[in-house]
């Protein structure tokens, strides 16, 4: 028997995405790794369902364990670069880039709103 990670694909969540990325990082191949950032970034771009059909460990963490996770992850990814090939690299860095973009969207539409 073999613990392996779920495929990002099958997440559907950002908090979902993170939890699980944190709970497997020890089991996780830099390709997977590699497949968290750009599953964010189109995550973060889908309107959320309001309700979830079934209770979640995710709901129940605080804006600071969430973070911490995050960091984890992106430390991680970063210590483990020079063993990623050309696609993980690519596909890391376009998906943090896209974050970086939707999160400055995001603050121009405040700052917009609150004018």
């Amino acid at each position: 028997f073999s613990t392996r990670a779920p495929m990002m694909k099958d997440l559907h969540s950002v908090d979902e995405v993170i939890v699980t990325a944190y709970e497997y990082l020890d089991d996780m191949s830099r390709r997977n790794i590699s497949a968290v950032w750009p599953r964010i970034a189109l995550l973060m771009t889908k309107r959320q369902p309001r309700e979830q059909s079934t209770p979640s460990a995710v709901g129940e963490l605080s804006f600071e364990d969430m973070e911490h996770m995050l960091y984890t992850i992106f430390d991680d990814t970063t210590n483990g670069i020079d063993y990623c090939g050309a696609r993980e690299i690519t596909e890391t860095t376009l998906g943090m880039a896209k974050i970086v973009k939707i999160l400055r969207q995001h603050g121009l539409r405040r700052g917009e709103d609150s004018s």
